[in-house]
Protein backbone atom coordinates (compact mmCIF):
# COMPACT_ATOMS: atom_id res chain seq x y z
CA UNK A 1 0.00 0.00 0.00
CA UNK A 2 2.83 2.42 0.92
CA UNK A 3 4.61 1.55 -2.30
CA UNK A 4 1.50 2.35 -4.34
CA UNK A 5 1.07 5.73 -2.62
CA UNK A 6 4.74 6.57 -3.13
CA UNK A 7 4.55 5.57 -6.78
CA UNK A 8 1.42 7.67 -7.26
CA UNK A 9 3.07 10.67 -5.54
CA UNK A 10 6.16 10.24 -7.76
CA UNK A 11 4.04 10.11 -10.92
CA UNK A 12 2.12 13.23 -9.88
CA UNK A 13 5.38 15.09 -9.20
CA UNK A 14 6.74 13.98 -12.56
CA UNK A 15 3.56 15.13 -14.33
CA UNK A 16 3.72 18.50 -12.59
CA UNK A 17 7.40 18.89 -13.49
CA UNK A 18 6.71 18.07 -17.12
CA UNK A 19 3.79 20.48 -17.29
CA UNK A 20 6.11 23.27 -16.11
CA UNK A 21 8.93 22.28 -18.47
CA UNK A 22 6.89 21.77 -21.66
CA UNK A 23 5.99 25.42 -22.28
CA UNK A 24 9.70 26.27 -22.17
CA UNK A 25 10.45 23.47 -24.63
CA UNK A 26 7.62 24.55 -26.91
CA UNK A 27 9.08 28.02 -27.40
CA UNK A 28 10.80 28.18 -30.73
CA UNK A 29 14.38 29.34 -31.06
CA UNK A 30 14.30 32.58 -33.08
CA UNK A 31 17.65 31.63 -34.63
CA UNK A 32 16.38 28.26 -35.96
CA UNK A 33 15.69 28.22 -39.72
CA UNK A 34 12.09 27.57 -40.72
CA UNK A 35 11.13 26.08 -44.10
CA UNK A 36 8.12 28.02 -45.34
CA UNK A 37 7.76 26.20 -48.69
CA UNK A 38 8.98 22.59 -48.83
CA UNK A 39 9.53 20.15 -51.68
CA UNK A 40 6.33 18.64 -53.03
CA UNK A 41 5.28 15.17 -51.95
CA UNK A 42 4.48 13.67 -55.34
CA UNK A 43 4.23 10.24 -56.90
CA UNK A 44 6.10 9.98 -60.17
CA UNK A 45 6.13 7.30 -62.80
CA UNK A 46 9.48 5.48 -63.06
CA UNK A 47 12.06 7.01 -65.37
CA UNK A 48 12.80 4.55 -68.19
CA UNK A 49 16.35 3.50 -69.05
CA UNK A 50 17.91 6.15 -71.30
CA UNK A 51 15.15 8.71 -70.62
CA UNK A 52 16.27 12.12 -69.33
CA UNK A 53 14.33 13.53 -66.39
CA UNK A 54 14.62 17.25 -65.55
CA UNK A 55 12.90 19.09 -62.71
CA UNK A 56 13.61 22.24 -60.72
CA UNK A 57 13.39 21.73 -56.97
CA UNK A 58 12.73 24.82 -54.90
CA UNK A 59 12.26 25.59 -51.23
CA UNK A 60 11.77 28.78 -49.27
CA UNK A 61 13.12 29.37 -45.77
CA UNK A 62 13.55 32.14 -43.24
CA UNK A 63 15.10 32.71 -39.86
CA UNK A 64 12.78 34.63 -37.52
CA UNK A 65 15.59 36.73 -36.01
CA UNK A 66 16.92 37.72 -39.45
CA UNK A 67 20.23 35.80 -39.36
CA UNK A 68 21.67 34.92 -42.81
CA UNK A 69 20.78 31.58 -44.40
CA UNK A 70 22.95 29.02 -46.18
CA UNK A 71 21.44 26.30 -48.40
CA UNK A 72 23.05 22.97 -49.32
CA UNK A 73 21.44 20.39 -51.61
CA UNK A 74 22.24 16.70 -51.16
CA UNK A 75 21.92 13.64 -53.41
CA UNK A 76 21.63 10.05 -52.26
CA UNK A 77 20.74 6.80 -53.99
CA UNK A 78 18.47 3.89 -53.22
CA UNK A 79 17.74 3.06 -49.63
CA UNK A 80 21.23 4.04 -48.52
CA UNK A 81 21.39 6.60 -45.76
CA UNK A 82 24.55 8.00 -47.29
CA UNK A 83 24.12 11.17 -49.26
CA UNK A 84 26.65 13.63 -50.52
CA UNK A 85 26.47 17.41 -50.82
CA UNK A 86 26.10 18.51 -54.42
CA UNK A 87 29.02 20.84 -55.22
CA UNK A 88 27.84 24.36 -56.00
CA UNK A 89 24.19 23.63 -55.12
CA UNK A 90 23.86 26.33 -52.47
CA UNK A 91 20.79 28.30 -53.56
CA UNK A 92 17.11 27.85 -52.68
CA UNK A 93 16.52 26.07 -55.99
CA UNK A 94 18.30 23.21 -57.74
CA UNK A 95 17.66 21.76 -61.19
CA UNK A 96 17.83 17.98 -61.27
CA UNK A 97 18.81 16.34 -64.53
CA UNK A 98 19.03 12.55 -64.32
CA UNK A 99 19.19 9.89 -67.01
CA UNK A 100 17.42 6.64 -66.22
CA UNK A 101 20.07 3.96 -65.93
CA UNK A 102 18.18 1.10 -64.28
CA UNK A 103 20.19 1.57 -61.12
CA UNK A 104 19.19 2.75 -57.69
CA UNK A 105 16.77 5.65 -57.62
CA UNK A 106 18.34 8.98 -56.59
CA UNK A 107 16.77 11.22 -53.97
CA UNK A 108 17.37 14.87 -53.24
CA UNK A 109 16.87 17.15 -50.26
CA UNK A 110 18.09 20.51 -49.01
CA UNK A 111 19.47 21.46 -45.61
CA UNK A 112 19.01 25.07 -44.51
CA UNK A 113 21.67 26.40 -42.12
CA UNK A 114 21.88 29.49 -39.95
CA UNK A 115 25.29 30.87 -40.96
CA UNK A 116 25.73 32.49 -37.53
CA UNK A 117 25.44 29.07 -35.84
CA UNK A 118 25.65 26.13 -38.27
CA UNK A 119 24.43 23.71 -35.60
CA UNK A 120 21.02 25.31 -36.16
CA UNK A 121 19.74 23.67 -39.32
CA UNK A 122 16.63 22.05 -40.74
CA UNK A 123 16.17 19.57 -43.59
CA UNK A 124 13.53 19.67 -46.30
CA UNK A 125 11.46 16.69 -47.36
CA UNK A 126 13.30 14.30 -49.63
CA UNK A 127 12.23 13.78 -53.23
CA UNK A 128 12.95 10.40 -54.81
CA UNK A 129 13.10 9.92 -58.57
CA UNK A 130 12.14 6.31 -59.30
CA UNK A 131 14.15 4.53 -61.98
CA UNK A 132 12.61 1.66 -63.88
CA UNK A 133 14.67 -1.46 -63.14
CA UNK A 134 16.38 -3.36 -65.98
CA UNK A 135 14.36 -6.08 -67.76
CA UNK A 136 16.35 -8.89 -66.13
CA UNK A 137 15.48 -7.56 -62.66
CA UNK A 138 11.78 -7.13 -63.52
CA UNK A 139 11.53 -10.71 -64.87
CA UNK A 140 13.35 -12.16 -61.86
CA UNK A 141 11.16 -10.19 -59.45
CA UNK A 142 7.95 -11.38 -61.14
CA UNK A 143 9.15 -14.99 -61.19
CA UNK A 144 10.09 -15.01 -57.53
CA UNK A 145 6.80 -13.41 -56.47
CA UNK A 146 4.89 -16.04 -58.48
CA UNK A 147 6.84 -18.89 -56.84
CA UNK A 148 6.23 -17.39 -53.39
CA UNK A 149 2.46 -17.21 -54.07
CA UNK A 150 2.43 -20.88 -55.08
CA UNK A 151 4.38 -21.88 -51.95
CA UNK A 152 2.07 -19.83 -49.72
CA UNK A 153 -0.92 -21.56 -51.28
CA UNK A 154 0.54 -24.78 -49.88
CA UNK A 155 1.27 -23.04 -46.52
CA UNK A 156 5.00 -22.98 -47.13
CA UNK A 157 6.30 -19.58 -46.06
CA UNK A 158 9.71 -19.10 -47.66
CA UNK A 159 10.92 -15.58 -48.53
CA UNK A 160 12.31 -16.67 -51.91
CA UNK A 161 11.97 -13.21 -53.37
CA UNK A 162 14.41 -11.67 -50.88
CA UNK A 163 16.80 -14.61 -51.15
CA UNK A 164 16.95 -14.77 -54.95
CA UNK A 165 16.76 -11.03 -55.44
CA UNK A 166 19.81 -10.49 -53.21
CA UNK A 167 21.60 -13.57 -54.53
CA UNK A 168 21.27 -12.92 -58.25
CA UNK A 169 21.32 -9.13 -58.37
Amino acid sequence: MKTTKRLLALLMALALGLSLALPALAEEDPAMPVITKDLPLIDMRPVKIGEVFTMTLEIEAEIPNGDPIRYQWYRGTGVSLLSMPIPGATTPSYTVSETGNGGRSPYFYCVVYNTSDETLCVSSHGLSIPFEPPLRERILRSLMLAIEKILRFFNIDVPLYDFFFNWFL
